[in-house]
């Protein structure tokens, strides 16, 4: 039996404390207890401005967020009627009552005059997002401009409709904070410029936060009429509604980053008030990328219940034996795992990494010291009092666990997923039996699979079924890749009773997951597209190619938010220097997310090129991606190998509860 240790509550109250610390650069952190009714004890000040000209005139709005779903109407805590005056400044004071000190609060500037003759923009609205109603004390200066607006809207995306409408369900109270403590990564609210005292392990894109905020002052700084018709219309979405002021074109932008995108950047002024890319970015994303942590060669990822990321380091760079960790971070990319990671010296080659019921977290070593069939290790999670500690194996006494059968144990285990009982489905390569793992027992049960060959993802169901990717049937080549003439590869689908089926789909899939529906989408190396199975074994969806997708990654490189949106890893793009992107895809209408490839040509030597090579993440240096999963705040993560980093990917998707086990559901 499995030897675990005691877990509590007291290490991730540290260590979410440190990430709000560093995240929060500008409320400071707070460390008494939170009043459940207080009235604001010191005034705040501010003031609106639109590029560089202060704004008269304008009306100042205090919220908290609703907690009635994503996009519930906010309740305004002010107690009194507040404009900016002269210099666009604007006094508070004590005007303000919090209901709780956990309330996500944000500040509204609305009309105004940006320094016309006479009259107001009435499209006006700018907004920065505040944080924690506890530390508003903490603000003695609030810059309120397009900068912070273009953050508020990338962070709080998922959440917002309009500047009254900014909430989220009552039961995701910690993807709504995060998401305003990811707003503060990007602009430091007493400056309304990104912060200055980012951690050094962290990158964010900048200039293209400063040419959003010159597309909104383009409007900001006018009288709301036809000056604000470029940005308005770029803003518009295809089949969707024109924005009415500047706060919903920033969200049209972010909330459609495929779309209308040198539109957008024409629509700033010749003279803008902040720095500019100097051209067109290839989307409207906005990203972090973050180092630290022991990352070398990141593979699989995922997220605990708390928000905290871990990755596997796969480090093939050293080809030494026993060189592979896990890395863990806080939600805003603070790294809390050493610098080798958590395990270096007792881990190999680890490929597939799940969290169980406990929030422990589980990696393969494909290969294991003194077992060379390979093994999984556990470790102790987030929450724990000892985080990143071995789960000792009592049967063995060392932190490896296995079944050395050689026909029905574990062989060399490369993937992991974890179904809502807790049961780890484990994938062993080149076997036909995968392994079943009870991570409270530490015991393994084999799963005889037939007709598996090459089986490279594996995926858990809602009825305690797996789904697994076989890259091969009726043979793989002499170089243990696909067969010649692939096209024959399937999926096999072992229901809970044992039940086997292999529908017929797919060229040579790379990785899976299943969604709300219980459908199994598939995501294909072989020739770019994604499939969809339902669980009676139908292929309803057959090699769709939309979403820029090229090359996806093997084992876990799709995943699924709760609006049922695919998020695929792509190894590599058909660009010069092969860079990965983010592909995503709404599963609903099978519509592309992000760009798709466009005027692609193959010259005789076999090299193709493309006009638009589709996809997201072409403006920073994703190298190598190879995983993806959303979280609670609606951030798609994803794995770079090759530059060894992680990159989250802000306010992109439908915040999702994390772990997802098995099938996606909103927190």
């Amino acid at each position: 039996m499995a030897s675990f240790r005691t877990l509590s509550l007291s290490r991730f109250a540290l260590a979410f404390s440190a990430s709000v610390c560093l995240a929060s650069v500008l409320t400071g952190c707070g460390t008494g207890a939170l009043d459940t009714s207080s009235t604001g004890t010191l005034g705040i000040q501010g003031h609106v401005f639109g590029g560089q000209q202060p704004v008269t005139g304008a009306s100042i709005f205090l919220y908290v967020a609703g907690t009635g779903g994503n996009g519930s109407a906010a309740t305004s805590i002010l107690q009194g009627a507040v404009t900016t005056g002269e210099g666009g400044t604007f006094n508070i004071g004590t005007n303000y009552s919090c209901p709780s000190g956990t309330d996500q609060t944000y500040i509204v500037a609305v009309n105004g005059n940006p320094g016309l003759g006479t009259g107001n923009n009435n499209a006006l609205v700018l907004m920065a997002a505040l944080g924690d109603c506890s530390n508003l004390s903490s603000f003695s200066f609030v810059n309120i401009n397009e900068v912070t607006t273009a953050a508020a809207a990338w962070a709080l995306a998922p959440f917002t409709t309009s500047y009254t409408n900014v909430g989220s369900s009552s039961t995701n109270t910690k993807g709504i904070q995060n998401a305003f403590l990811d707003a503060q990564l990007l602009a430091d609210s007493s400056t309304g410029l990104p912060p200055t005292t980012l951690p050094a392990n962290l990158t964010i894109e900048t200039s293209k936060l400063y040419t959003l905020a010159n597309a909104i002052a383009s409007c900001v700084n006018s009288d709301g009429g036809s000056s604000c018709s470029p940005l308005f219309t770029a803003a518009t979405p295809s089949g969707g509604v024109a924005p009415t002021d500047t706060l919903g074109a920033a969200l049209n932008i972010v909330k459609h980053p495929a779309q209308n995108v040198a539109a957008v950047f024409t629509a700033a002024s010749s003279q803008p008030p902040f720095p500019s890319l100097p051209k067109a970015p290839n989307d409207w994303t906005m990203t972090m990328t973050i180092t630290g942590g022991g990352l070398s060669n990141p593979d699989p990822i995922d997220i605990d219940s708390n928000g905290f990321v871990w990755a596997g380091n796969h480090n093939d760079s050293t080809g030494q034996p026993n060189t592979s960790s896990i890395s863990e971070f806080s939600p805003q990319g603070t790294p809390l795992s050493p610098s080798t990671g958590y395990g270096f010296g007792l881990l190999d080659e680890v490929l597939g990494l799940t969290i169980d019921s406990s929030d422990n977290v589980w990696v393969t070593n494909e290969e294991t010291k003194g077992a060379l069939n390979g093994s999984l290790t556990g470790f102790s999670g987030a929450s724990s009092s000892t985080p990143g500690t071995p789960i000792v194996n009592s049967a063995s006494g060392v932190p490896y666990f296995l079944d050395p059968n050689s026909t029905t144990g574990t062989y060399f285990p490369v993937s992991l997923s974890t179904n809502a009982s807790d049961q780890i489905f484990v994938l062993n390569q080149n076997t036909n039996h995968e392994s079943v793992f009870n991570p409270t027992t530490g015991a393994f049960a084999p799963l005889a699979v037939n007709n598996v060959n090459f089986p490279v993802a594996i995926a858990a169901d809602a009825s305690g079924g797996l789904w697994i990717a076989n890259a091969c049937v009726s043979g793989c080549s002499a170089t243990g890749g696909p067969p010649n003439g692939a096209g024959d590869s399937t999926v096999t689908h072992v229901a809970a009773d044992g039940t086997a089926m292999r529908p017929v789909c797919c060229f040579t899939p790379s990785s899976l997951a299943t969604d709300g529906l219980g459908n199994a989408w598939i995501a294909d190396g072989g020739n770019n597209s994604v499939s969809e199975i339902n669980p009676a074994g139908t292929v309803v969806v057959n090699q769709l190619q939309v979403g820029g997708l090229q090359n996806p990654a093997l084992l876990s490189s799709l995943s699924i938010d709760a609006g049922e949106n695919l998020w695929i890893a792509n190894l590599r793009s058909i660009t010069p220097n092969r860079q990965g992107t983010l592909s995503g895809i709404a599963s609903t209408t099978l519509t592309s997310i992000s760009p798709n490839t466009s005027g692609c040509t193959t010259t005789q030597d076999g090299n193709t090129t493309c006009t638009v090579p589709g996809g997201f993440g072409l403006d920073i240096n994703l190298q190598a991606p190879s995983a993806t999963v959303p979280d609670r705040s609606g951030n798609v993560w994803v794995s770079s190998s090759n530059s060894n980093s992680l990159v989250m990917f802000f306010g992109l998707a439908v915040p999702t509860a994390t772990p997802i086990r098995p099938t996606p559901t909103a927190p």
